[in-house]
């Protein structure tokens, strides 16, 4: 099944997207999948930089007319690289299976891929849950996540889909999808009805969830390691190996690390040597950097 892996940003994303690349291609298994781009403002000297590391690099377009979209002060042009996901299969035509990877998140090793690539093809659509055990919100939630996610659904549903607020967040900065199945047009149409009601970052999400949630498209949900949100539970580190690990027993190593919100933070990092490190997690200060001095507790 000839598959490729989409992800895109803007100059200011740059260095995580290249980040992703990078981390991609550093998996020998990656050599079997294509790599593809969604210009959504890179310059031109970060698209020649993109060019020999990737498949293709292709411009993202507004592919729905809703009232924001000629407001770019209520709808910036990177909002294209999300309300442009249903619309993959146009714009990835050759390919029979797409995996989108967010810009912010990098792959830690290819098991993740293993699944995502498994369960779209069997099950024709694949996504991980924000749900695990190590995730406090799910034992106590946070009002200001509940009030977003609140707010992101009001302003595209209405009132009555407050209720969704309550569920798993499908969180769609990771996801497998087989082109043939009906699942594109659906979610499109379900995007296309909250646009014309508001815009937001998370509106195109909302309406994956939605969508799943009134069963209307039926998921393969993956264990949270294959997409770990660093902004719910900071990783533990080995820093011997620089794998990422999820920080309860049995530790296991993290796939895909998505920065989230702690995209641009030093954070302070656990290591299962009993110390712990001030540092960033994106791939080059995990992976390619030197590793800051460890500091006892």
């Amino acid at each position: 099944m000839k598959t490729t892996i989409i992800s895109g940003a803007d100059a200011s994303f740059f260095d995580l997207l290249l980040q992703l690349v990078q981390s991609i291609r550093a998996c020998p298994e990656s050599g079997d999948v294509d790599l593809c781009i969604l210009d959504v403002g890179l310059t031109p000297q970060q698209v020649s930089q993109l060019t020999p590391l990737v498949t293709r690099i292709v411009p993202a377009e507004w592919n729905l007319d809703f009232p924001a979209r000629h407001r770019p002060d209520m709808c910036p042009s990177w909002y294209k690289a999300m309300y442009c996901r249903p619309f993959f299969p146009e714009y990835f035509p050759d390919y029979e299976l797409i995996v989108w990877i967010d810009a912010d998140a990098w792959l830690c090793n290819w098991e993740a891929m293993k699944l995502l690539l498994r369960g779209g093809e069997m099950n024709g659509f694949a996504i991980v849950p924000e749900v695990d055990r190590a995730y406090p919100h799910c034992f106590v939630p946070r009002q200001s996540v509940l009030n977003n996610l609140k707010n992101a659904y009001f302003a595209g549903f209405g009132p009555e889909a407050a209720r969704f607020a309550s569920m798993p967040v499908l969180n769609c900065g990771v996801f497998a999808m087989r082109r043939d199945v009906p699942y594109w047009g659906i979610w499109a149409e379900i995007l296309s009805r909250a646009l014309q009601q508001g815009v937001g970052p998370l509106i195109e999400q909302c309406a994956l969830n939605v969508a799943v949630y009134n069963n209307q498209i039926p998921a393969c949900f993956l264990p949270s390691w294959c997409n770990w949100n660093c902004a719910h539970s900071v990783p533990i580190l080995d820093p011997r190996t620089r794998n990422l690990l999820v920080p309860l027993l049995p530790f296991e190593p993290i796939s895909i690390c998505h920065l989230v919100d702690c995209k641009r933070q030093s954070l302070n990092v656990t290591c299962n040597d009993g110390t712990f490190r001030h540092m960033p997690l994106t791939y080059e200060a995990v992976r390619l950097a030197e590793l800051p001095a460890p500091t006892s507790r």
